[in-house]
């Protein structure tokens, strides 16, 4: 008997001291056979408070990883999957900085944190940029957080989205 793996998901945001919730959320639920192929992701991304357009690449950063991780190629691990999908992200975001008002102050651009969970067969995956963090109780597996880190220090040492390059570690 085959077991078929079964997801029930809620989400919820609301925006913190500032007004604006710099924070976006997403998942995705793909049918067969791209559920085994590539599994079911969900990921969550956090603006920061120093910027004014951080909402604009939490939003970027989940809907880019949730629709470009699916485009991989099914050969790719999801490690690779990701970093691919990830590198291209964070080069986005950084020229999009990089062409702002805020090419000479990086708090001020499009920046977040990032962190996504992939259920992939009886695997479970977990990314992070930056300080934000997936943890749970209720995982009855003991979850190696993969942690992606720029390639260039940021002169803050909290990694995010912020600098040109990203790396898994």
């Amino acid at each position: 008997m085959t077991q078929t793996l079964r997801v029930t998901l809620g989400q919820h945001s609301r925006g913190g001291v500032h007004g604006v919730n710099q924070d976006f959320h997403g998942a995705m639920l793909p049918l067969e056979p791209q559920r085994s192929s590539k599994g079911i992701a969900v990921a969550l991304a956090d603006g920061i408070g120093s910027s004014p357009v951080s909402q604009e690449a939490s939003a970027a950063a989940v809907r880019s990883f949730l629709e470009d991780y699916y485009a991989t190629s099914d050969a790719w691990s999801v490690r690779r999957s990701a970093q691919r999908v990830l590198g291209a992200t964070n080069a986005w975001l950084h020229a999009q900085t990089m062409r702002s008002h805020a090419r000479f102050d990086k708090d001020r651009g499009y920046v977040c944190t990032f962190s996504a969970l992939v259920v992939k067969g009886r695997e479970v995956h977990v990314l992070h940029v930056g300080d934000a963090r997936i943890r749970s109780a209720i995982l009855p597996v003991v979850i190696q957080p993969v942690v992606i880190q720029p390639a260039v220090m940021h002169p803050i040492p909290v990694p995010r989205f912020v600098d040109d390059a990203v790396r898994i570690v």
